[in-house]
């Protein structure tokens, strides 16, 4: 979800970014739609943060296959990429919640806040709530960074690094699903939905012989991903999610990755704009839409005939021009700062 750089990485991999962004986008966008009469189930749009887990393995694998990276300048290589745009949002979000009297500062507040910061699980089962309530994804991606580093640190084969982060994500779902440890860490870790890192490494494991697929391959699976999760959707309340949209998502990634190895790869730049951004989209969105919900709730004149129809693609457009800016205004250039050392130049 988080590297945003458009040089030197896979055009159908930002593309399917942008998607993944913009579906979570669209499930945020539920009470300006419903207003507007287009009122839908959009829960299976969810399924663009499980399209981002299985990007996020299959990176992890792709950016160390020739080069392995000491364990330290991997951490901190993804510190830089994870934690100025997180903390800078999660912190415009806390001044809003502050002022609309929504956040305070005692100790649970402040608790909460910390935890949120420093990316431990917080507040309710499934997924523990950060602040920035978005952030839950980020509670995962910072936990598989770091047995991701340790395999590293013992200097596995590709093979063998997967084959131990697959083993060590067994053990909380393990200790859950033997009812061996009560609603606590051990619970939000052991959430199956982690297994999805899993099969992005799979398909960074396969990007080699995704060339000998044929090309037809890849657009059978960019048809038969979404059309899985539509059809699956309905299951929601009684199957796994790693089911309903991991493994859709999985071949959805790898059909992109057949054609990207068969030179179909996605090259226009508002679209990789947009992937390059998607993170800060992803992070910021909400902020966004929650000043079009509370436009749309004083102003009676945006929830007439036609005004109403407009509002959500106008929120639609302002989530992806506030990512572009602070993207290109603050997410890059730290990025390079931080890289350089905080030195300037």
């Amino acid at each position: 979800m988080t590297d945003g750089k458009m040089g030197g990485l896979l055009g159908n991999v930002q593309a399917l970014r942008a998607v993944a962004a913009l579906m979570i986008v669209v499930v945020h966008l539920g009470p300006l739609l419903a207003t507007a009469g287009l009122g839908a189930d959009l829960g299976v749009f969810q399924a663009g943060v499980d399209v981002f887990f299985v990007i996020s393995g299959f990176i992890m694998v792709h950016i160390s296959r020739d080069r392995m990276p000491g364990p330290g300048n991997f951490l901190h290589n993804r510190v830089i990429r994870i934690v100025p745009a997180y903390w800078l949002v999660s912190l415009v979000f806390l001044a809003a919640a502050t002022a609309l009297r929504q956040w305070h500062p005692d100790g649970a507040g402040l608790g909460l806040l910390a935890r949120s910061l420093f990316f431990l699980p917080s507040g309710d089962p499934p997924l523990y709530y950060p602040l920035l309530y978005v952030g839950w994804s980020l509670n995962f991606e910072m936990f598989f960074y770091l047995l991701f580093a340790l395999t590293l640190a013992l200097k596995l084969a590709p093979l063998a690094r997967t084959i131990a982060v697959a083993a060590l994500l067994t053990i909380p779902v393990t200790l859950v699903g033997l009812r061996l440890v009560p609603p606590s860490l051990a619970d939000f870790y052991g959430n199956p939905i982690v297994y999805e890192f899993v099969l992005g490494m799979l398909l960074g494991l396969a990007w080699p012989w995704f060339g000998r697929m044929p090309v037809w391959s890849g657009w059978l699976g960019i048809v038969a991903g979404p059309l899985a999760m539509v059809l699956l959707h309905p299951l929601v309340e009684d199957v796994h999610r790693l089911f309903l949209a991991g493994f859709p998502g999985a071949v959805i990634v790898a059909a992109a990755l057949v054609l990207e190895r068969h030179g179909r790869s996605v090259r226009s730049n508002g679209v990789l704009l947009i992937g390059a951004a998607s993170y800060v989209l992803y992070l910021s969105h909400p902020i966004v839409i929650s000043a079009f919900n509370n436009l749309s709730r004083h102003l009676p004149a945006l929830r007439g005939a036609g005004a109403a129809q407009a509002v959500p693609l106008a929120a639609l457009a302002a989530c992806m021009v506030a990512a572009i800016l602070i993207h290109r205004g603050f997410e890059l250039p730290v990025s390079r700062w931080l890289r350089r050392g905080g030195k300037g130049g």
